[in-house]
């Protein structure tokens, strides 16, 4: 794997742990947090780190919309529109905001951008990696956030193939 242009290898990488649907990110191999899907029959998804737990939950027509809550108050903290163009915008609650786009066959690339065009987060599904980039001041905590999101979109993507592909045959 070749890292974008501007772009250091942050540390982040993530792995789905045996006979379960819990899927821990780690930076640096130190684990930061971890999402699930509690149920087979529930399309929310549960994310934890120090900084507190959120649930990502589809919204709209068609659940192409999304939802990170704060799990502890049951308030919103930022909403995700999808856009036709493989990707979206996702808005917290303080006014922050980004652009999220994927490229390549079968998505294996996502990329974060902020609002000005700035490059804040790779995501490579195939390496199962995340890059940062160091021109992008965020959080520890947001960019934490940031990647589990994301985490989300493609578990969420992943699924929506599985779906598909069981009732097509």
């Amino acid at each position: 794997m070749i890292p974008a242009i501007g772009v250091v290898p942050s540390g982040y990488s993530w792995s789905k742990l045996p006979q379960s649907r819990i899927h821990e990110v780690r930076f640096h191999g130190e684990l930061v947090g971890t999402v699930q899907r509690p149920s087979v029959w529930k399309s929310a998804y549960e994310a934890e780190t120090t900084a507190g737990k959120w649930i990502f939950r589809r919204k709209g027509l068609l659940g192409t919309a999304a939802e990170i809550m704060d799990a502890t108050r049951s308030e919103p903290i930022a909403s995700y529109k999808a856009a036709w163009a493989k990707g979206g915008i996702l808005k917290f609650s303080d006014g922050q905001t980004f652009r999220l786009h994927c490229k390549g066959l079968w998505h294996p690339t996502w990329t974060v951008q902020s609002l000005s065009g700035t490059d804040v987060l790779f995501l490579h599904t195939r390496e199962k990696t995340a890059e940062v980039s160091p021109s992008e001041i965020l959080e520890q905590a947001r960019r934490n956030l940031l990647v589990m999101f994301v985490l989300y979109r493609v578990l969420q993507a992943e699924d929506d193939a599985a779906s598909a592909a069981m009732v097509a045959s």
